[in-house]
Parts: structure tokens; sequence; C-alpha cells
């Protein structure tokens, strides 16, 4: 009887540990999802502003162009 008790409360442990490794793996994923997500905001805002220093070098070097050519 008290084997059986022992071999249940085992039981019980084992199925607790597991049902615990399993919740911190999944938010484990979760923050790593969410650290992923971050980082591709993070690239996108500085692919968006690589973007935008491009587009105001070419603008201002077009409004040179034109200033130098009105005044040929």
């Amino acid at each position: 009887m008290e084997q059986a008790q022992r071999r249940d409360d085992r039981w019980i442990q084992q199925m607790r540990n597991a049902w615990r490794n399993e919740q911190q793996a999944q938010q484990q994923l979760q923050q790593d999802e969410e650290a992923e997500e971050w980082q591709r905001w993070d690239e996108q805002r500085d692919l968006l502003q690589r973007q935008l220093r491009m587009e105001n070098i070419t603008n201002n070097t077009s409004r040179q162009d034109i200033e130098g050519y009105l005044r040929w």
C-alpha cells in the first residue's frame, strides 16, 4: 500500500514538473517572440530612417543642381 502511494506521489510530482516545464517553455517562447517582434520594429524603423535620409540628400542635391542651373 505504501509503495503504491509513493509510486502515485512520484507520478503526481512528475506530472507537476512536466506541467511546470511546459509552462516555462511556453513563457520563454512568448518572450522570444516578443523580443523578435521588437527587433523587427527596430530594423524597420532604422530602414525607414535611412530611406528618409537618402530622400533628403537626393532632394537637397536636386535643389542645388536646379539652383546652379538657374544661375547660369
